[in-house]
């Protein structure tokens, strides 16, 4: 380890998720054939990079307490989830590239891989990842065409769609905020960044699934649905989108982007939006311990526990738990309102039961169900209440 020359000391998990993540455009517009878990590590790794005294041998250094905290692995075989995730990171890590020739109106392609090594030991804290040369013309010495955002908006971000899809909504609101503060602004490049429409064969590539989810209805709740849902919940950012069709066919995606008001602006200076943007997070935090202990109480919590539904893991997720307690159950009361009325049972409850023991008779049409509980819960409601 000693022949890396490090230019700066190891990340503390409060310098981590200050950190800001910057990537040219193109790489953000570029086709990232990695999962979830790969693709952060090479987030962490890109944020932990200084631009302003680039190492020589392109290499940063991150704690592994930092990497744990950051995904909240607390298992006591984390190090060797550590290693298979590295591993995959190697393996999967490969950016497509798509540049446009001005000259010859078209594309040029390129595949990189980001990362040429990743090091560490057994015996100390620390994990090196080494750049390849060629991603750096991506990540540095970037005057225009780039997109920054705060490490943290993605730490919580189950779905690898949800990143790819908030880099990419980054990216255009960041050009509306940009012009935005220009005198001579234009009205219609204004709504363009902010109300950006994508045409589902673009946003098919962006997202790698092509091949994937091909009935349009599949790749709605898997990709959009849940891109919307995590991105409202857990970034600076709340979006809403709309199907564009042409004729009886779904041809495009319109995306509506609006900044929290809790939200930092990024012309505030950045030590006053870092410091008021975690003060938000404490906060936040202290309200989803509220909301797990109300969750654990609630009775919608035991029915779908005595149905199979959720499971203890699901139970000890404060995330899940949070999910259900703040969005799902609300929706409960409204369906056992709507239910009622029209059906006129006098058990409150049997209209819950009845939709539950329907979803834990067709769950296996789902395989990926178990692994989003709460969010397939929530889709499976929302679908309901617009049946009847």
């Amino acid at each position: 380890m000693s022949k890396y020359i490090i230019s700066r000391g190891v990340l503390t998990m409060n310098d981590l998720i200050n950190k800001k993540v910057v990537q040219h455009n193109d790489l953000i517009t570029s086709v990232a054939k990695m999962d979830i878990t790969p693709l952060k590590f090479f987030e962490i790794a890109v944020a932990s990079l200084d631009i302003s005294n680039i190492p020589a041998d392109r290499t940063v250094c991150v704690s592994k307490k930092v990497l744990y905290s950051f995904f909240e692995a607390k298992s006591k075989n984390r190090h060797t989830r550590f290693k298979q995730v590295v591993l995959s990171l190697h393996q999967q890590a490969v950016f497509q590239i798509r540049e446009m020739d001005e000259k010859r109106g078209k594309y040029n392609y390129q595949i990189i891989s980001p990362l040429s090594k990743t090091e560490w030991n057994d015996y100390n804290d620390l994990v090196y990842f080494k750049f390849t040369e060629e991603i750096m013309p991506y990540l540095v010495d970037l005057k225009d065409n780039f997109t920054q955002y705060s490490l943290v908006n993605i730490k919580k971000l189950k779905s690898k769609y949800s990143v790819i899809l908030f880099r990419w909504i980054v990216m255009n609101y960041n050009q509306y905020e940009y012009y935005n503060n220009k005198k001579n602004r234009s009205n219609q490049l204004l709504e363009r960044f902010k109300n950006p429409e994508i045409s589902v064969e673009e946003l098919r590539k962006l997202t790698h699934t092509e091949k994937s989810y091909t009935q349009f209805n599949n790749f709605e709740r898997r990709v959009l649905k849940e891109a919307e849902i995590e991105i409202n919940e857990f970034t600076y950012l709340n979006l809403r989108y709309k199907k564009i069709k042409s004729g009886k066919s779904i041809t495009s995606i319109q995306f509506f982007i609006e900044r929290k008001e809790s939200a930092p602006n990024a012309f505030y200076k950045e030590e006053q939006q870092d410091e008021q943007y975690l003060l938000s997070i404490e906060e936040k935090e202290k309200q989803n311990k509220d909301l797990y202990a109300e969750s654990m109480q609630n009775n919608y919590t035991k029915i779908l526990a005595d149905a199979g539904i959720i499971s203890l893991q699901n139970l000890q997720d404060l995330d899940s738990m949070v999910y259900l307690q703040k969005y799902v159950f609300p929706l409960y009361d409204e369906l056992k309102l709507k239910d009622n009325k029209r059906r006129s049972i006098s058990d409150e409850n049997n209209p819950v039961k009845y939709h539950i023991d329907y979803l834990k008779n067709h769950m296996s049409e789902y395989s990926d169900s178990k692994k989003n509980i709460s969010r397939y819960l929530l889709i499976s409601v929302e679908d309901w209440l617009k049946k009847i």
